[in-house]
């Protein structure tokens, strides 16, 4: 996490010395984040509600009004919502015993730096750009429900969902774009999509007492308020 830090002191002293005009503001929203990947059950995860908020500084150089680069350091939510199909176990005479089904929330948590290159026309500001994450905390909350023939309900942890931070990586490069509506004043509303490229898991097999995250990378989409006060 230091070097995230690091990494964004540096981009303040590259551009304050070249630089004439910087805004400091504030964002935060909405996430729908789920995980994608051609080696992934889709049945075995959606997408899930979460949130992001952070700070940015958008850096402008004199003589233009249509570009601006714009470093945001984030606190953000993802993940997915685990899930599983019902399925139904009966006796030999085929009576129906109980119905299983399993699921719940895997949030996985990150300290995010994207580097957006802002292109603006009017009040419609196009922003692309790279950004490195790392993985400050794990919650896998997946059960498995079973409901017995009599209506009763017997809820469990599911050990064959679970897994800790230990089983997925710290780091995730990928690439953030999309668009916002943004005021001469500073105030914008818009929505992006971030997709991660490297596996969400650390590579290492599922055990009797230990199972392997899933080999899938993350992918989100964000609704955002932002603001950004006035040039310094």
């Amino acid at each position: 996490m230091k070097n995230l830090y690091v990494l964004f002191a540096c981009i303040l002293i590259a551009f304050s010395g070249r630089s004439q005009s910087f805004r400091y503001g504030l964002k935060a929203g909405a996430n729908f984040a789920d995980i994608n990947g051609k080696d992934l059950d889709k049945n075995a995860h959606q997408y899930k509600l979460g949130w992001h908020g952070g700070a940015m500084l958008n850096i402008q150089y004199p003589g233009n009004t249509y570009f601006s680069i714009q470093p945001e350091l984030i606190y953000t939510r993802k993940g997915y919502e685990n899930h599983s199909l019902p399925a139904e176990i009966h006796d030999n005479q085929g009576n129906l015993l109980y119905s299983a089904k399993s699921g719940g929330l895997v949030k996985l948590n990150y300290l995010e730096l994207p580097v957006m290159f802002n292109f603006k026309t009017g009040i419609i500001v196009f922003e692309i750009g790279p950004q490195l994450s790392y993985l400050v905390g794990v919650k896998n909350e997946a059960v498995v429900i079973q409901t017995l023939a009599n209506g009763s309900v017997i809820t469990a942890p599911d050990e064959l969902r679970q897994y800790d931070d230990k089983k997925v990586r710290k780091i995730d490069v990928g690439i953030a774009t999309g668009f916002r509506l943004e005021t001469d004043n500073g105030v914008g509303m818009g929505l992006r999509f971030n997709q991660g490229f490297i596996k969400i898991n650390n590579g290492e097999a599922s055990t009797v007492n230990s199972h392997a995250a899933p080999a899938g990378y993350n992918q989100v989409f964000q609704l955002f308020a932002s603001y950004l006060l006035p040039d310094l």
